[in-house]
């Protein structure tokens, strides 16, 4: 072709032949070329969409809201059934220990009422009485706290397993229980009682009482710090402010994983998904796809 002369090239119909060839055969292989080219790639786009669309739809808060709503349930049942329920537990377990306390000083005093009338007791009697009480209310305290323990656990198991990582409630539950509840309690008890309260019941209310058991109660009821009032200032409300800062907690926790899923699905949307869309739209809008 490059060395014959215009002439003998237009007389060998070459040119002719050129282009028959070009139009039913290399062009048409070049447009299946571009058709089949097109479809692969249209078809990895659909992948590719489909795929980052599943992982899209992992990315769900209904979890998350089913969590938060439970968390404010339980938050609601501990502070209206729980607790209410909890202080009659405990003003039971204190009449329980007046009680008891009021036995054993009826057994060490009745031996020894005096000559004139006098109810005598000894400071050993006083030691005695101090460690029993301290003891009842060790055992009633632990008994709440175990109760509360293990309602406040189950709350806390929401936050466990929920997608989106971060911040959970990593407090020591019944450590800061009593931290911040109960030993506080025992601490104020413990001081009211050694402060003189007991050593007053012995040397003032003693001496005079009624030797009956409900005598003996009522006069250690106004020595020791298990009324009703007192209990409602130095543990309850204590124990108010404790959970209600635990739940605040525990739904700050769900709400930031929460929002982690919400930004990953939108990063996931932004960045992958919506390119993956438009360029899959562009491949299946390209003539011969």
């Amino acid at each position: 072709r490059k060395s014959g002369d215009a002439a003998a090239l237009a007389a060998s119909n070459y040119p002719t032949l050129d282009a028959t060839l070009e139009e039913r055969f290399f062009g048409r292989a070049r447009q299946i070329q571009r058709h089949i080219a097109v479809l692969r790639a249209s078809a990895l786009l659909e992948e590719g969409v489909r795929q980052v669309e599943a992982t899209t739809a992992l990315a769900e808060t209904a979890t998350h809201d089913q969590a938060l709503a439970a968390a404010r349930a339980d938050a609601r049942a501990i502070a209206e059934t729980f607790l209410p329920a909890e202080r009659r537990r405990l003003l039971e377990a204190a009449d329980e220990a007046l009680l008891v306390c009021a036995r054993e000083v009826l057994d060490f005093v009745r031996p020894r009422k005096g000559l004139f009338g006098g109810n005598e007791a000894t400071p050993a009697d006083r030691d005695f009485l101090l460690t029993l009480l301290e003891e009842r209310l060790a055992i009633a305290l632990a008994a709440s706290r175990d109760r509360l323990v293990i309602e406040l656990s189950r709350s806390l198991v929401l936050v466990a397993g929920l997608p989106g990582g971060g911040v959970e409630p990593t407090r020591k539950l019944a450590d800061e229980l009593d931290a911040r509840v109960f030993d506080r309690y025992r601490a104020f008890f413990r001081g009211w009682l050694r402060g003189g309260a007991v050593a007053q019941f012995f040397a003032k209310e003693l001496p005079r009482l009624e030797l009956t058991e409900q005598g003996v109660r009522r006069a250690l009821e106004r020595a020791v710090p298990l009324d009703d009032d007192t209990l409602e200032e130095e543990l309850r409300q204590p124990l108010r402010a404790y959970c209600a800062s635990l739940f605040a907690e525990l739904v700050a926790a769900i709400e930031q994983r929460r929002g982690a899923v919400l930004l990953s699905r939108f990063e996931l949307e932004a960045r992958l998904l919506s390119p993956l869309r438009a360029l899959a739209a562009l491949a299946a809008a390209t003539p011969d796809a």
